[in-house]
């Protein structure tokens, strides 16, 4: 009872996780479609520029939202994904076998 209670916490704070992150994506999706539109406008006015690179900070950050999403998997899908591969190595080991003698 008090497992089946902790993964639907979990399935639920998963999915508010991800409605939060598709609506922020959203918000900027507008954003960023009128910046596209926009860029072959602007290209040939504007004299070309040399390559924008990565800061540090901005690979630290990538790194840190990758390490916080991996996590968040680890923590909500270690239980649920275990207790399916200990039940499917259970009920494998006990089927009947397919290749008859």
């Amino acid at each position: 009872m008090r497992s089946d209670r902790l993964t639907r916490t979990r399935a639920c704070v998963l999915a508010a996780l991800v409605i939060i992150s598709c609506t922020i994506i959203g918000a900027r999706a507008p954003m960023m479609a009128t910046t596209v539109l926009a860029a072959p406008q602007h290209e040939a006015e504007a004299a070309p520029e040399a390559a924008h690179e990565q800061t540090l900070l901005q690979t630290a950050a990538k790194i840190a939202n990758f390490a916080i999403l991996v996590g968040l998997l680890v923590y909500f899908l270690k239980t649920p994904v275990s207790v399916y591969l200990v039940s499917r190595a259970t009920a494998i080991r006990y089927s009947k076998p397919m290749i008859a003698p």
